[in-house]
């Protein structure tokens, strides 16, 4: 588990696929590539499986929790699997258990950099590759070794360790975020905020920094008239005159002035004037917008590709995204009153799935609407028969 964004995986309720102790591989139903994106599929609570986004089940509905895990270059994707127990295990797409789902673990993390967070007895520590318990549970909460450190709580704060469970840092930190090109925002509990880098080293200090680098740039402030910009070393890349409200995407960021936003350039210079209420990152070459409560999309020219009449649209994601009808949304789509329909527009504001759900989520390569019951989309919106 990562404990700065917890990444939203699908969960459901599951029995083990293998007995405990047993070296045999899972067995899947299909053949499934090792990175492949699968999704959790419950015919009903404690009776889980996993699809492909054909829709196909390739392993059997015999599971009582699953957990799909990320995509991670060059490692297979791996599912924690919970059986009904409670005790927990790990199989990759591959079909091998990396942790036997006989172990007595209460929770886990996944496999990286050689370890496995592990939760016993109300503690975490770290297992190896092998199962074998190499950092004693001793900490609140415990992350994943995305790199060379991983993140811990101890008994109030945060702090780092490497794989051998030595302490990089003190847990002074109330905050650490994701690491990116080898650094993350922090913040101790005396308020004080900055960088750190994967040996614990405080590499600059004296900011309050928003969020990872994004395009090298991370969004800092400094003081009430000191905000922007600034690259890993902490110098000013950008020091802005508007107020900074998002990171950096295709060279373009959210800046507002006097409650309306526009979007600022690399150069620091104003692209496409402060006319919206609300806006969101672009993303290939468009952005969600919203004026007078109604959303619209902009090309990097701030024209109207899709005049603002929708209730809500979500950021775009592979040329597509979420939008609403007749709901009383805020500017994250969250309910302030009527909930709405949910559909999902392509980038001229086509409807390639009608705005008839009470719900919906656009997950890698698969969309999924609820309305009755679960209903399945491909991107192009062409609806796919669960098998």
């Amino acid at each position: 588990m990562r404990l700065s964004l917890l990444v939203p995986f699908l969960i459901c309720l599951a029995l083990p696929a293998a007995a405990e102790g047993s070296e045999e591989l899972v067995k899947f139903l299909k053949p499934v590539a090792a990175d492949a994106n699968v999704h959790v599929l419950c015919k009903k609570e404690q009776e889980c499986g996993l699809m492909n986004s054909a829709g196909e089940l390739i392993l059997e509905q015999t599971y009582r929790r699953l957990v799909v895990g990320p995509s991670s270059p060059g490692i297979p994707r791996q599912v924690i699997a919970e059986p009904v127990g409670g005790k927990t295990g790990i199989f990759d797409l591959t079909g091998k258990w990396l942790l036997q789902p006989g172990s007595d673990y209460e929770e886990m993390g996944y496999l990286r950099n050689n370890r496995i967070a592990v939760k016993r007895e109300g503690k975490w520590g770290y297992v190896d590759g092998r199962g074998k318990m190499v950092i004693p549970p001793q900490f609140e909460s415990a992350g994943d070794f995305l790199t060379t450190a991983a993140i811990v709580r101890g008994r109030d704060n945060l702090g780092l360790i490497d794989v051998n469970g030595t302490p990089l840092t003190p847990h002074k930190y109330i905050k650490i975020g994701d690491f990116v090109d080898g650094v993350a925002e922090f913040m101790d509990a005396d308020v004080v905020a900055g960088l750190i880098d994967l040996k614990g080293k405080e590499i600059v200090t004296g900011y309050t920094v928003t969020g990872p680098l994004s395009e090298g740039l991370a969004m800092a402030f400094k003081s009430n008239k000191e905000q922007g910009y600034i690259d890993r070393t902490g110098k000013w890349v950008i020091k802005s005159k508007f107020g900074v409200r998002g990171d950096f995407s295709e060279g373009l960021a959210i800046v507002d002035a006097k409650g309306k936003r526009g979007y600022m350039a690399r150069n620091g210079k104003l692209a496409i004037p402060f006319k919206y209420d609300s806006a969101k990152a672009f993303s290939n070459g468009v952005a969600s917008v919203a004026q007078k409560r109604k959303w619209g999309v902009i090309d990097r020219k701030g024209r109207f590709l899709v005049k603002p009449e929708l209730d809500y649209i979500d950021s775009f994601v592979n040329d597509i995204a979420r939008a609403n009808r007749g709901g009383s949304l805020d500017e994250y789509g969250m309910s302030e009153g009527a909930e709405g329909l949910w559909g999902v527009i392509d980038k001229s504001g086509k409807w390639i799935i009608e705005p008839q759900y009470e719900s919906l989520e656009i997950n890698g390569d698969l969309i999924k609407a609820w309305k009755g019951g679960y209903h399945y989309f491909a991107l192009d919106g062409r609806p796919i028969q669960v098998n």
